[in-house]
């Protein structure tokens, strides 16, 4: 996979502010085959790939504005959690989300430099030290909840799933 579709792919899930960023990369279509419609059938969609897409929806950066500190707090209150909970939970969020755009400005850099010696990217490298990251957030998170906390939390990943759609190569290993 090519650093504009990895583009395309992650404007489709990252918040707004960075979509509007990639607006000159083309969309990587697929058939209605090659997508997992979580509206239809969450249970298909990988718990890694829900909390990906969560925890991206829900991180802001660190510096965040006062539009992004608001649309934060109410998407974190949809998600049951009280004011307590909020203020260990956001500087969490706010690492994961420098991390994650890290990894993928190293991969973006990568990928260009391997397209200018006509190589391929090794986007499977990069796909496990995404999932890495999000499993190290999660088990951070898990980490702080109580247990009741994180079955709450946990139950509002998984019905976030009827509002997902991913592509097929999600549920397989790389």
């Amino acid at each position: 996979m090519n650093r504009l579709v990895l583009l395309a792919a992650l404007a489709s899930l990252a918040p707004a502010s960075l979509a509007q960023v990639q607006t000159n990369v083309p969309i990587h279509q697929h058939s209605a085959t090659d997508v997992i419609d979580g509206s239809q059938h969450p249970d298909q969609i990988p718990d890694i790939a829900a909390y990906r897409m969560v925890l991206l929806s829900l991180s802001k950066p660190a510096n965040r504005t006062e539009l992004q500190a608001t649309h934060q707090n109410v998407q974190l209150r949809s998600a049951g959690l009280n004011d307590s909970e909020k203020s260990v939970l956001i500087p969490i969020l706010a690492k994961f989300n420098s991390d994650y755009h890290a990894l993928i400005q190293s991969y973006n850099a990568a990928a260009t430099a391997a397209n200018a010696r006509g190589e391929r990217a090794d986007i499977g490298s990069f796909l496990i030290k995404r999932d890495q990251l999000v499993q190290a957030t999660h088990d951070q998170i898990k980490g702080i909840f109580t247990a009741d906390r994180w079955t709450q939390f946990d139950a509002y990943v998984q019905q976030e799933k009827k509002h997902m759609k991913i592509g097929r190569g999600e549920v397989s290993k790389y």
